[in-house]
């Protein structure tokens, strides 16, 4: 059998802590525009703070790692095209 190619390739998902987020974005943004986007998009709205909680979140949108076939996107202003993200990716 064969896989059929992606209908939306405007979107992609992203998973953190369990939940999945599902953001616009497209293999020529920055990895920095991708994390501002997910952060923006709910990440910052659904983390808990230090204070309610007894791990240590997320206080800003650059504590965002991305990981994409085992990968870490550690360099904020290299492409998804760079770590050969292909476009409506469920990362």
């Amino acid at each position: 059998p064969t896989v059929p190619p992606r209908k939306d390739t405007s979107h992609m998902a992203f998973f953190c802590s369990g939940c999945r987020y599902r953001v616009t974005a497209h293999p020529d943004w920055s990895v920095a525009r991708v994390k501002q986007a997910l952060w923006a998009g709910g990440i910052a709205r659904a983390n808990k703070h230090t204070e309610r909680s007894g791990v240590p979140g997320m206080s800003k949108w650059d504590d965002l790692q991305l990981i994409f076939a085992g990968q870490v996107m550690s360099d904020n202003d290299a492409t998804l095209a760079t770590y050969h993200v292909p476009p409506g990716c469920q990362c």
